[in-house]
């Protein structure tokens, strides 16, 4: 009789390890998109919020980001030599921080600003008229402390027009390098895990929150979100995004609180209407927190603008003794300064 060849169950494990690799790893931005999205979703969101001002105007901030971010200069791209080496050094295309900013930046900036002044909140207003008289010197100094996360020599009032060149920028870098990879698969073999787990795989910076997808071949899984690029790379949920612990993470929603539900009971509650679409996943190992947005519940649901929305949250978090994970560029709160 003839034998059959042995056939080997595949542990769960292995079953895990097989659909993480058919899901994509890194969702580039489509900067035809990207910011016009944000605007409005700054406008939704700005008509029943206390925060209404702020968000207006950052909506006219991400509506002029969309704007020149359809006619951005080509910039230059490293060849596929340093595209291998940086993937074996630091499994990234460009480190932020270190990356060679090319001048048109500072272009932008001032584009940015001309376009947005008249909706700007007073103290930013004043800022903006004098940016032109600015050293570049002082400009990049200021890129820099916002790409290291330090606020020792920040100017807090003009950060968050800053941040948005900045974000333009590093956009626009990644889809342009997006594009070019297409024909380099080398340039696209640099774009890989990076070997900073909770940083962005494009550019090695902090997420502003994690979202999960409702539609395409990545529906129900969850996704960082650049602060900076806008890319998002994948991460299993129940996952703390800054220690990697699964085993001691619980769920704030100022929904659940405000109705008096356990907010660790959110994942098994159904009730229409009572499932928020941004929560703070909280990790009672490193006490740090990052916020999840769920596209299911609110299909409009925007990292950054839903960040700003939900500050009371962060709020709340504080309160319990939880540091927040992750940056925002268009929010800089006064602290005390870097040691």
């Amino acid at each position: 009789m003839e034998s059959r060849p042995a056939v080997r169950v595949l542990s769960s494990e292995e079953i895990l390890a097989q659909k993480a690799l058919e899901i994509p790893f890194l969702q580039a931005p489509d900067l035809r998109t990207v910011f016009a999205e944000r605007a409005m979703r700054m406008r939704q969101l700005a008509a029943q919020s206390s925060l209404g001002e702020f968000l207006r105007f950052l909506a006219v901030l991400a509506q002029a980001q969309h704007e020149l971010a359809q006619h951005y200069p080509q910039l230059p791209l490293i060849d596929e030599a340093e595209a291998a080496r940086l993937q074996r050094v630091a499994g990234v295309p460009f480190v932020a921080a270190q990356w060679y900013r090319d001048p048109v930046w500072r272009q932008k900036l001032l584009e940015l600003g001309e376009r947005c002044a008249l909706h700007a909140p007073a103290a930013l207003r004043d800022a903006i008229g004098g940016l032109r008289a600015r050293s570049h010197t002082w400009i990049e100094a200021q890129a820099d402390l916002l790409l290291t996360g330090s606020q020792r020599g920040l100017d807090l009032a003009l950060a968050p027009l800053i941040g948005a060149a900045l974000q333009l920028h590093f956009t626009a870098l990644l889809a342009q390098w997006e594009a070019a990879s297409q024909a380099q698969p080398a340039l696209r073999g640099a774009i890989g895990r990076t070997l900073l787990e909770g940083h962005c795989p494009a550019c090695a910076s902090p997420p502003t929150a994690s979202i999960t997808l409702a539609i395409g071949p990545s529906a129900g899984h969850r996704y960082l979100h650049c602060s900076l690029c806008n890319a998002r790379w994948h991460m299993p949920r129940n996952k703390c995004a800054h220690c990697f612990r699964t085993d001691d993470l619980r769920y704030e929603a100022l929904e659940l609180a405000d109705a008096g539900q356990d907010p660790r009971e959110e994942a098994e509650s159904t009730a229409v209407g009572r499932r928020p679409a941004v929560l703070a996943e909280a990790c009672g190992h490193c006490l740090h927190y990052l916020k999840i947005m769920h596209t299911d519940r609110d299909p409009f649901v925007d990292p950054l603008a839903d960040d700003l929305y939900s500050l009371s949250l962060d709020l709340l978090l504080g309160e319990e003794g939880f540091e927040r994970y992750g940056n925002n560029l268009m929010l800089h709160l006064a602290r005390p300064e870097d040691p």
